[in-house]
């Protein structure tokens, strides 16, 4: 006869080992289903670039078709060398964005770098950590935002020839407006890196006694 205190001890092996693989298995879904999204936002995410590139193909094929169409060579040529100054501004642009990002990232490792030492020298770094959160966040966004504007292309419409100026005039608004909305992503991230360097600051200042 097995005595009680046997018995109950056979019972919660018994639960253990039933529990185990449920929380192994479950563990394992959790970890699957995150790279599954992960992957799942990635091929989205290039599905999307890849629209837009045959978008931006399409318009520049319409765009060289309605180029031959205009009767005065003058008007061509001008036409022509307008719609490059514009591919070129934003080529620009968005490169010196792009280069501003990068040394933003490099900025945000050194104070994520001091903010571990000051966490090994028993300071509290909760809020450093809170604000590089956000500003790498912030940095994603720029980048996405600047990859965007990059892609883009700008053709003014040349079905009316009368109307070139003008056209060509709303385009550059377009894209100068584009261009700023993006740039203040990229200064919000600038910002929240700088929040980062505040927060560390704060870390070095003497705790006042009473």
């Amino acid at each position: 006869m097995i005595h009680k205190s046997t018995f109950i001890s056979l019972i919660l092996l018994f639960i253990v080992i039933l529990i185990t693989p449920i929380t192994n298995a479950s563990e394992s879904a959790t970890d699957s289903s995150k790279t599954n999204l992960s992957e799942r936002i990635k091929a989205k995410m290039i599905e999307n670039q890849e629209e837009l590139k045959l978008k931006i193909q399409e318009k520049r094929e319409e765009f060289k078709e309605k180029l031959q169409k205009i009767k005065d060579e003058r008007k061509q040529e001008i036409a022509e060398r307008t719609d490059e100054e514009l591919a070129k501004v934003n080529q620009n642009s968005t490169a010196r964005m792009s280069l501003a990002i990068g040394k933003l990232e490099v900025l945000l490792d050194k104070f994520a770098t001091r903010a571990a030492t000051q966490k090994t020298e028993g300071k509290d770094t909760a809020e450093v950590d809170t604000a590089i959160v956000v500003a790498k966040d912030a940095i994603t966004d720029a980048k996405d935002a600047v990859a965007t504007q990059a892609a883009k292309e700008y053709t003014a419409d040349l079905s009316d020839e009368t109307n070139l100026k003008n056209s060509f005039g709303q385009t550059m608004s377009e894209l100068r407006e584009d261009l700023k909305a993006t740039h203040d992503i990229v200064k919000l991230a600038k910002q929240k890196v700088m929040d980062v360097a505040r927060a560390l600051a704060k870390l070095r200042m003497p705790t006042p006694t009473l």
